[in-house]
């Protein structure tokens, strides 16, 4: 690899990356054939540490959000990688924060997120300063919702607090219903409450006209629309119990969402693999990455994401072919 010097020292990344790339050959069980990605490295300050969270405002910036530190978010310039500004403090003061829910809407000029504990949805602006403007919608909820969506039409998605279905929708028009019925499968033992054994990472299209459900264990994929209509569904795996509750973890980090494929990863011993899944529930590719990468998003099939054991590199990895 070569080192370009920048403001940060930028890896660039060879274009022969691929074993088994761009075709669809199965393995026994179901599952495409898995290929392997190398990394491209950029160098930036240390101050990626303890992501929860990134996501890109506009064309040209990348978030981070940093729950865990004082200053929650950094601001970084496209492709440069630049760290333009870092803002927002905890409190509940006008343009403070609490706890946010991890997925976040980028919206013209600046992002909406969701304050957990105070049930508020928060419209956030990045001004000329490099501060943010924030103002707050309070939603009509008489209890605290748990992995928040920002649907279209200013519809908002969750985990259900009835024990009948999995998912609730929200909007101020027609208030409250419950939607999704739980998989039906065997293997759930008891001890194990449902919405437990039934855990998922949810994350919404781009155009907010649906979004998609992975299972932690199980390989399930579930795409509903915004209406709450199941659209489409892939069990690949069923849940394997390897002692006591404890059963093979398939999803743990969030996924990403492009206009054409869900992009997940997930780990099998200590390697880091990579899936491309399209808004069919279908599995596409399986690459396993050289870094165990845990957040990340894509730009320009570009996938870039960052360490949790690293504070001063984002990886890079070229997905256009």
């Amino acid at each position: 690899m070569r080192h370009i010097a920048l403001t940060l020292t930028i890896i660039v990344l060879g274009s022969s990356i691929f074993s088994g790339c761009g075709n669809n050959d199965k393995q026994a069980g179901g599952l495409p054939e898995i290929g392997m990605l190398y990394a491209d490295s950029i160098q930036v300050p240390p101050v990626l540490l303890s992501v929860t969270s990134m996501f890109i405002m506009g064309n040209d910036t990348l978030v981070a959000y940093q729950g865990r530190n004082d200053t929650l978010f950094s601001f970084w310039s496209f492709p440069e990688f630049k760290l333009l500004s870092s803002a927002g403090i905890r409190g509940q003061g006008g343009d403070d924060f609490l706890e946010l829910d991890r997925n976040f809407q980028p919206t013209e000029g600046g992002f909406r997120a969701f304050e957990i504990s105070s049930r508020r949805v928060k419209d956030v602006a990045l001004t000329d300063n490099g501060q943010l403007s924030v103002s707050s919608k309070n939603l009509e909820l008489d209890f605290v919702p748990n992995r928040f969506l920002f649907l279209k039409d200013d519809t908002y998605c969750f985990f259900s607090m009835n024990g009948d279905y999995e998912f609730g929708l929200y909007n101020e028009k027609e208030g409250l219903r419950y939607f999704g019925t739980y998989p039906n499968v065997t293997e759930q033992k008891e001890g194990i409450a449902k919405v437990l054994f039934f855990n998922k990472l949810t994350v919404a299209h781009p155009s907010g006209d649906m979004f998609a459900a992975f299972y932690a264990n199980m390989k399930l994929c579930r795409i509903y629309s915004n209406t709450g209509e199941l659209l489409y569904e892939s069990m690949l795996e069923h849940p394997v119990k390897l002692q006591d509750n404890l059963y093979k973890m398939h999803y743990s980090m969030q996924p990403f969402a492009s206009q054409d494929y869900i992009y997940t990863l997930t780990t099998e011993g200590s390697q880091c693999i990579l899936e491309v899944w399209n808004w069919e529930a279908e599995l596409m590719e399986r690459y396993l990455l050289d870094k165990p990468i845990d957040k990340f998003v894509l730009k320009d099939n570009v996938l870039y994401g960052v360490n949790p054991e690293e504070e001063d590199f984002i990886y890079c990895y070229d997905l256009s072919d």
